[in-house]
């Protein structure tokens, strides 16, 4: 082989090297779950159980659900959620128990797999584990040479004490009722419109991880009382609901505005510090010389004011919530991306004074034209008048 083969074949298996590499890298850091059995077979009344094992890197968050036939399987388990919360880990296993009922062909599914880790949140198809429940195998009889040598009588004896002891049969397990099946929390939600879209209201929150820095509370919501979310700081009062869509996904967190029983999105500014957008109180009056206006936030319209002389474009007004619970306007730069506390300054605002009517001599001494003739038409007058004075005069003497 020549030295320029040489250096295509090196090129080539680099390459798949570097491939492979990847590829291996690339499942290595995959989320995966794996469900098994502990056996491979059980008899009736046994103890069934199911590991599931969720694998990846740095997992932060484990929720799922899980199926089984209940003529055949009794649920034993406390928890009726797969659930983990906690700091990150590369693998979590969770156990499920069973009583094998009576023979069959069991199947047991792990569904509405969510795994969340440092990197991203993933949703996984479902995982199964069948588990065969067999009856369990006859005891032989005990036979021997001592039986033969102790005689015919005893033999005989042995015999029929063993074919009645095989001819009994076995008894059967107790029925179990079966588990009551666990509630779909989307039976209890409720159907909320918030804008354009139709949200559901979660009123229960048993499993649902709540945001930093928040606890589980109750508010009242029409003539019902919900669960919430509210903030563990006594200065900062939020109130946060949980919604999905109809399928009960893509869970998410409202601010829940309890006075006026209101629903809007979560959205928070990031600057220096933490800024939560709210709605507008009743008691708070819209700065003068600013007009409503529209403003959008990681795909959420919010409310926010513009200032009417159409100045300023690249500023808009929001009322919001700092870090400290202080509630106020503040002035967001488009630009830039900060914030700043708004203040009562002065606003200009154009006034147009209409003026008052003028008179009639105000309007004729007013215009050039108009008091030039009335000027000269003074002067007429005022000779004419002389005249006539001085011809009076004469007709006397």
């Amino acid at each position: 082989m020549n030295r320029r083969g040489a250096i295509k074949n090196y090129i080539k298996t680099t390459i798949k090297v570097l491939i492979i590499m990847l590829l291996i890298s690339g499942s290595a850091f995959a989320t995966s779950v794996n469900v098994r059995s502990n056996k491979s077979s059980y008899n009736p009344g046994e103890t069934v159980t199911v590991s599931v094992t969720f694998s990846g890197s740095q997992i932060i968050g484990v929720q799922a659900g899980f199926s089984y036939d209940s003529s055949l399987l009794q649920y034993t388990g406390g928890q009726s959620l797969i659930y983990f919360d906690g700091s990150p880990v590369n693998s979590h296993t969770a156990t499920l128990t069973f009583k094998a009922l009576k023979e069959g062909r069991a199947t047991v599914t792990v569904n509405n797999i969510k795994v969340s880790t440092m990197a991203a949140d993933e949703t996984l198809s479902s995982r199964s584990v069948n588990i065969s429940i067999v009856k369990p195998a006859a005891s032989s009889p005990s036979s021997g040479s001592s039986g033969s040598s102790s005689g015919s009588s005893s033999g005989s004896s042995s015999s029929s004490n063993t074919s009645s002891s095989s001819n009994t049969p076995a008894p059967k397990p107790e029925p179990t009722p079966a588990p009551e099946p666990e509630p779909d929390p989307m039976e209890k939600a409720v159907e909320v419109k918030i804008g354009e879209d139709t949200k559901y209201l979660w009123p229960e929150l048993a499993k649902i991880k709540l945001p930093e820095g928040f606890e589980k509370g109750k508010a009242a919501y029409g003539e019902d009382e919900i669960e919430v979310a509210v903030s563990k700081n006594e200065d900062t009062d939020l109130t946060l609901a949980y919604f999905t869509d109809e399928k009960g996904e893509k869970g998410v967190f409202y601010v829940f505005d309890v006075d006026k029983q209101e629903f809007y999105p979560r959205v928070n500014l990031n600057a220096r510090s933490s800024y939560t957008i709210l709605k507008l109180n009743d008691a708070e009056e819209i700065p003068q010389g600013y007009i409503e206006s529209e403003f959008e936030v990681d795909g959420n319209k919010v409310d926010a004011w513009v200032m009417e002389s159409g100045k300023s474009e690249d500023f808009v007004l929001l009322y919001v919530m700092n870090e400290e619970g202080e509630k106020g306007f503040y002035t967001y730069d488009k630009l830039e991306g900060t914030m700043q506390r708004f203040t009562d300054r002065v606003v200009e605002v154009e006034v147009l004074i209409e003026p008052e009517p003028l008179s009639v001599f105000e309007k004729i001494f007013s215009d050039p034209l108009l008091a030039t003739i009335f000027g000269g038409l003074g002067l007429v007058t005022a000779g004419l008048t002389a005249g006539l004075v001085k011809l009076g005069k004469g007709g006397k003497f």
